[in-house]
């Protein structure tokens, strides 16, 4: 079974190295699409070596610039292999491959991450207050275990099977 992620990023250098080293013991490739990045985001996913795939792409974000990428992920995935829709502000603390092998016939995880910037106040704080992005550029990943799940529920973990008459069948996690 392998395991793709699925990223879509904008202006995420500082997090992406930490994410990127998260991710890649527990997946087999990264598909990204930058939306009009103007850090070094995208020389950092590009230069990874599980990168597969990397494209830019131009206008707000928007949720269906997943889509290609979903598109993309068949050309390595077959019906048996899983992806995961993320974000590099998204860090899962557990093993997302023994999770989907305790499941079973599922063939969707519904989970909770921490998330980082988990409120308005702090992205857009990020956003304009360099020495607030310094520090958050010293972070360490280790204090993810101390933040509560601010976001909401969404399926994460999918299994790459096309819609047959199957149904939806979700299995849910719950981080503690």
């Amino acid at each position: 079974m392998k395991l793709a992620v699925l990223t879509v990023f904008k202006n995420e250098a500082d997090v992406l190295p930490a994410w990127l080293k998260h991710y890649e013991d527990q997946v087999d490739y990264f598909l990204f699409r930058d939306n009009e990045s103007t850090d070094d985001g995208f020389k950092i996913a590009k230069n990874h070596p599980k990168t597969v795939f990397i494209e830019s792409v131009e206008g707000p974000f928007q949720t269906n610039m997943w889509d290609g990428l979903i598109e993309e992920a068949q050309k390595y995935l077959s019906h048996e292999d899983w992806f995961t829709i993320a974000a590099p502000d998204l860090f899962p603390f557990y093993n997302m491959k023994q999770e989907i092998n305790r499941v079973g016939l599922c063939n969707c995880i519904e989970t909770h991450y921490p998330i980082f910037f988990f409120t308005d106040e702090m992205y857009k704080k990020y956003e304009v207050d360099r020495k607030y992005r310094q520090q958050i550029d010293k972070f360490d990943i280790e204090n993810y275990k101390y933040f509560k799940v601010t976001g909401r529920k969404m399926p994460l973990l999918i299994k790459n099977v096309f819609n047959n008459g199957i149904d939806l069948m979700v299995y849910f996690i719950q981080n503690s």
